[in-house]
């Protein structure tokens, strides 16, 4: 009942001596008060509205150098952030403003690895759940900078120490390694071209299936990009008048089936191992080196890749499965985040056998895979390419790939 009207009635039913209107009138007064006070009770009993948590920051890059480690990421998708907050190895580092999509460590260690998370701080000491972590490794005191230049050829050992394994292990028998001992300017020449082929010059990479126009694709040419010296196969990604440059090494493992002028067949089933590290001045190179099956059919035949990812970011692994019908049938390892940063030194193994993938880092299981595993033949492509999405690669961008050696085996 409306409260004002109901009091009017009751004064004209007293003015009048009504009784009945009177007693109805104040019954209804009564009740009015009382639907009042339990409205007010109500009110003061509702909890005031929470603010809309913001969801986590999404696409943390992190990119080291000698000045620190440099991270940027985008905002929520949902909810407003008022601030972030960066953590480092699971502890909170600092706080930014809600217009900062970036923040520089300096307080870093040359040659340490490091784990980075970033979250969106909202309103009312609402905070959002973690970003996907990025582990970066900050280069060693006196690591030559990214640049457009390859490295200068000269002669030498291995600059890690470290020499290729040529030991059979337990169920595999060794078969091929090269420790790039041999110098030379443009690779593979004649140095290399028995052991040795490249995706030829004038193929483009991988960015022309998102619909990258074609002169801003990645271009193969290792003529151009790759070079030996000090001990390592060099690969210089970079751009020249807007095009990019990439390459895409293969060995010839003894006994594979191919001309000079085409792919080396590969083998069922093997176990590859690579010493490698890579630095890059900014975004948009990537390697996917990978296990391609020599049918050509893909995804029906499957693909193993490792280590995949941005050279200014991590890498993982990934085991595209027999009999898949996109390309988006996979497993990822790690499912999530990065097994490692391309800054320092790693060795990377697969061992792909019957009915089981399973990759290493540092001789470390970092897991495996056995679901539709390929079962086909495969070879070898160290593809280091632009990354597969439509935005074009900054001409300022370079990459360069070091690679110390290279070890294959074949099931025993």
């Amino acid at each position: 009942m409306h409260l004002p009207g109901a009091v009017a009635r009751v004064g004209q039913a007293f003015a009048r001596g009504d009784v009945h209107v009177l007693r109805a009138g104040r019954i209804a007064l009564m009740g009015a008060f009382v639907g009042l006070v339990v409205n007010v009770g109500a009110a003061q009993r509702a909890p005031a509205a929470r603010p809309h948590t913001p969801s986590a920051p999404s696409r943390l890059k992190a990119r080291a150098d000698t000045n620190g480690v440099h991270l940027r990421w985008r905002a929520p998708a949902r909810g407003r952030a008022m601030r972030y907050r960066i953590e480092r190895g699971g502890r909170p580092l600092a706080r930014v403003g809600r217009t900062r999509r970036s923040y520089t460590d300096r307080r870093v260690r040359p040659g340490r690895t490091y784990r980075y998370r970033v979250r969106a701080l909202g309103r009312a000491g609402t905070r959002s759940r973690a970003s996907r972590a990025v582990l970066v490794t900050v280069p060693a005191a006196g690591a030559p900078p990214p640049s457009a230049s390859p490295p200068a050829v000269v002669s030498g050992v291995s600059p890690t120490g470290s020499i290729a394994p040529r030991a059979d292990l337990p169920g595999w028998q060794h078969l091929f390694a090269d420790d790039f001992a041999t110098p030379t300017p443009t690779f593979p020449g004649p140095a290399y071209a028995a052991t040795w082929w490249a995706y030829p010059s004038g193929s483009t990479d991988t960015s022309g299936s998102v619909g990258r126009p074609a002169a801003e694709q990645g271009h193969y040419d290792c003529a151009r990009t790759c070079s030996v010296g000090g001990g390592v196969l060099a690969l210089n990604l970079h751009s020249e008048a807007g095009t990019p440059y990439v390459a895409a090494p293969v060995p010839r493992l003894p006994g594979s089936a191919a001309g000079v002028g085409s792919t080396p067949s590969g083998q069922l089933y093997g176990r590859y191992s690579v010493r490698f590290r890579a630095t890059a001045s900014g975004a948009g190179y990537k390697t996917a080196w990978m296990l391609w099956p020599d049918s050509g059919n893909w995804p029906g035949d499957g693909e193993i890749d490792y280590p995949e990812g941005s050279l200014d970011d991590g890498f993982a692994g990934f085991v595209h499965h027999r009999g898949a019908t996109s390309g988006s049938d996979q497993a990822r390892i790690p499912s999530s985040g990065s097994a490692g940063a391309y800054g320092a030194w790693h060795e990377a193994t697969i061992e792909w056998s019957p009915g089981r993938v399973e990759f290493f880092l540092d001789g470390a299981s970092i897991g495996a895979e056995t679901a539709r595993v390929p079962a086909t033949p495969m070879h070898w492509v160290l593809q280091s390419e632009t990354e597969v999405t439509a935005t074009p690669t900054p001409d300022a961008s370079a990459a360069n790939v070091e690679i110390d050696w290279v070890s294959v085996w074949r099931r025993a």
